[in-house]
């Protein structure tokens, strides 16, 4: 699964790794443009582009290996959030489900 493949790897192997990913997706693939937004020198983030390959085996580079880790880290990130959800459920930390009541000036007016 994708999760196990790519999105806890990125995630273990540390911030960094798993920051420049995102941010070079989701900035289009661009190189120097990734190095701007995390301040870093252009090397650092082609450093990085090599380590993320070798923790994952997608090479971020190649556009259909690049959508592949893209959709893994949504995935991820909406796994890890029901499962938070899910956590809270059980240790009673829901908020209470309050009624929906109609306030409208126009009910019973016609």
């Amino acid at each position: 699964m994708l999760i196990d493949r790519v999105y806890r790897p990125l995630t273990t192997a540390g911030k960094a790794l798993f920051e420049t990913a995102t941010t070079y997706l989701d900035g289009g693939g661009g190189l120097e443009s990734t190095a701007r937004v995390l301040f870093v020198h252009p090397n650092t983030v082609r450093y990085r582009l090599g380590r993320i390959a070798k923790t994952t085996g997608y090479d971020l580079t190649q556009p259909r290996e690049a959508h592949t880790v893209w959709l893994a880290i949504a995935v991820g990130r909406l796994a890890e959030s029901s499962q938070r959800e899910w956590r809270r459920s059980l240790q009673g930390l829901e908020p209470p489900i309050h009624e929906i009541v109609d306030e409208s000036p126009f009910v019973g007016t016609l």
